[in-house]
């Protein structure tokens, strides 16, 4: 998540350390594989946000390293207004960074779970500006395949903007996913991603109609 919208409890020792020309502010989301941070850009002075997983391949953290290098590269790909904005990324001090537009507002989820259902108009709004995004990915030849309320912001100036291309994948590379691997989230899964088998853009796209139906009844 890019959006800052989580508090932080308790003291977090990267907190005010510069990572990639940035300085950390204060942690905003965390999750299994890493966590996000609202930073000061050292060379524009803007806020952004700064996504950091442990950095080392060898590890136990190998599977997070290579969803989150796999994520920058995606998102970096698809150049749209809905879609989070990857403005760099590297490694610094066995920590893999990418530096993001910070979104401020909230998920779709979060955004239902404390307002309740939205209005028909709304969600149609909310979905086709979402959906207008996947498409620029899907031009580029990126099937998202982790789409959800979760993965789709909506700032506090009503911006929608895609993210999380952690399980991403090139419509021409098969070397990502095991064959009958389940990826994604139980709940937005086609049919034929829940079976395991070969998903295309396809499978997006019956995602994307699930987290309208979601946006509709909660």
């Amino acid at each position: 998540m890019h959006s800052e919208c989580t508090s932080n409890t308790g003291e977090d020792p990267l907190e005010g350390q510069t990572i990639g020309g940035c300085v950390l502010e204060r942690r905003i989301a965390r999750g299994g594989m890493g966590a996000v941070y609202r930073a000061r850009s050292l060379a524009l002075g803007e806020a952004v946000a700064v996504k950091i997983v442990a950095a080392n391949p060898m590890t136990d953290s190998r599977r997070a390293y290579e969803r989150f290098i796999r994520e920058a590269r995606a998102t970096a790909r698809v150049q749209h207004p809905n879609v989070v904005r990857v403005l760099r990324a590297g490694v610094e001090r066995a920590l893999a960074y990418m530096v993001m537009e910070l979104v401020v507002g909230r998920d779709l989820k979060a955004w239902v779970g404390r307002e309740g259902v939205l209005p028909v108009q709304r969600a149609l709004e909310v979905t086709w500006a979402a959906a207008r995004g996947l498409a620029a990915a899907h031009a580029v030849g990126i099937v998202h395949r982790d789409i959800k309320p979760a993965n789709i912001l909506v700032s506090e100036a009503g911006e929608v903007k895609l993210v999380d291309f952690g399980l991403g994948k090139h419509t021409g590379d098969s070397s990502l996913t095991r064959p009958g691997a389940v990826v994604g989230t139980p709940d937005y899964l086609s049919p034929e991603a829940c079976l395991g088998r070969s998903v295309d853009e396809r499978s997006d796209l019956y995602s994307m109609g699930a987290t309208l139906f979601f946006a509709l009844t909660g």
